[in-house]
């Protein structure tokens, strides 16, 4: 069976690939926008754990994520992505039944890594395995229907986790991925055509690198998790922030000097790059900081149920989804740099604003309500424009690195944000406006930061140059 697009002929197979990659990609999105409304209940079952400790269940996948993905890239271009995809999905299948039968807080924390590594290797080839079974000038529509069920996932996964807590239990938000996981292989098997890249199996990896700056990473979490609890001043802490500039120059000493590094520095230098990705880190970690504190105030201070606080959150995503289109136009306009600062200060007012205004007792309507759909828009306008602003003027033989590297910081300021929440929030017994308010002010600083990073270096628009 074939659909016809125009004048060309499109094989249903080639949608069916595409439908099913998606949903592979979709799958480790919504853990994790589901994962945030889960973690009070999380807190309750293992009541005698820190919550410095229980962050790791998310800080944990985003610091293996970012130590994998590029590595992850890098074997699929070599041993087939095909075959790094039925993986990847097949890891985070298995993993996700292990963290909901995990009977201690460690061994989901152990499990929620595994998961980490399954994901990892599977959304770097979600696309890629089924570009090529479009003609080149559909490809514009693959992407953007791939980016579009992400989307759909992000701004879905509030009200479908919470369901599943409030009628279930939060071991089902994991539970529920086996099953699926289980049919995307069994159907992938009959329609995803093998592909690879031009490196061979003998290319030179450097599997140092990468892994120790992320180790650099997990050294600055822990220290900014645990400071609150061991105190600032004392020695492990200060050293794990001595640490970690120490192993980040390692991985810049070992990327520049490996013949095949993992992490590619030439790519730094083209300012758009590199100003782009930064400020994606630092924007980045206001926006895990923003979906994680937002879900645990409504639960822990206003006494919310899982069911009631997913609905509550789920504007923001929603305005991100429905804007994402305009913004795209607004882009090819010549207008990202501007849309891009006016989203971030957007974002900046709008969590200065709920930490204004945001009381003890449940004021949703006149505390969150208006700032979550403005907060949205500014998601809209610069969180999902600013992986196209990375990527402006990168040659196309360097744009899986590009993508990846620009990736690899968006996840690496997502366990940082987590991190800042409860450094600044402290455990669950600082259940009050006053613990959480410094939270909302901090990411208020973190928006301006980016805004003020990315107007200050970016290249100006080009009006009607569609940069």
């Amino acid at each position: 069976m074939v659909e016809a697009v125009g004048k060309e002929t499109i094989p249903r197979s080639a949608w069916v690939a595409l439908y099913l990659t998606s949903v592979g990609q979709a799958l480790a999105i919504l853990q994790s926008s589901v994962l945030n409304i889960a973690f009070p209940s999380i807190e309750a079952t293992f009541s005698d754990t820190p919550r410095s400790t229980l962050a790791w269940i998310i800080t944990g996948f985003s610091i293996a994520s970012a130590a994998l993905l590029l590595l992850a890239g890098r074997l699929a271009d070599i041993y087939g992505r095909r075959r790094i995809f039925f993986f990847g999905i097949a890891v985070f299948s298995i993993a996700s039944l292990g963290c909901g039968l995990a009977p201690t807080p460690m061994w989901l924390i152990v499990f929620r890594i595994v998961q980490a590594l399954g994901s990892a290797f599977m959304i770097p080839t979600s696309l890629s395995l089924v570009m090529p079974l479009f003609p080149r000038s559909r490809q514009s529509m693959v992407v953007a229907i791939w980016a579009a069920v992400a989307s759909v996932a992000g701004a879905a996964g509030p009200p479908i986790g919470a369901a599943i807590i409030e009628f279930a239990s939060w071991r089902w938000i994991f539970i529920m991925n086996a099953p699926i996981g289980l049919a995307v292989v069994l159907i992938g098997r009959r329609v995803l055509v093998e592909n690879k890249g031009e490196r061979s199996a003998d290319a030179r990896i450097d599997l140092f690198g990468v892994p120790v700056g992320s180790a650099g990473i997990a050294l600055l979490t822990l220290g900014l998790l645990q400071g609150s609890q061991w105190g600032w001043s004392d020695k492990w802490v200060l050293a794990c922030f001595a640490l970690t500039p120490l192993l980040l120059g390692l991985l810049v000493w070992r990327s520049s000097s490996h013949p095949e590094p993992l992490l590619d520095l030439s790519v730094f230098r083209l300012r758009r790059f590199s100003v782009a990705s930064g400020s994606m880190l630092v924007f980045n970690l206001g926006v895990s900081a923003f979906w994680f504190s937002a879900p645990v105030y409504m639960q822990t201070v206003w006494g919310w149920s899982p069911l009631r606080t997913g609905l509550a959150v789920t504007p923001s995503p929603l305005v991100v989804l429905l804007g994402s289109r305009w913004v795209g136009q607004l882009a090819d306009g010549g207008r990202l740099r501007s849309a891009i600062v006016a989203g971030m200060m957007l974002a900046a007012g709008s969590t200065f604003g709920i930490g204004v205004m945001l009381s003890e007792e449940p004021n949703y309507w006149t505390g969150y309500f208006f700032f979550s759909l403005t907060y949205g828009m500014g998601l809209a306008l610069a969180w999902s424009m600013l992986t196209s602003a990375a990527l402006v003027g990168v040659d196309e033989g360097l744009y899986g690195v590009a993508n990846g590297t620009s990736l690899t910081a968006r996840t690496i300021g997502s366990a940082l944000g987590i991190a800042l929440v409860v450094a600044l929030a402290g455990g669950a017994d600082n259940a009050s406006k006053a613990a959480f308010q410094p939270v909302w002010y901090a990411m208020a600083g973190v928006y301006a930061l980016s805004a003020a990073l990315f107007i200050t270096f970016y290249p100006r628009d080009r009006v009607g140059s569609g940069r």
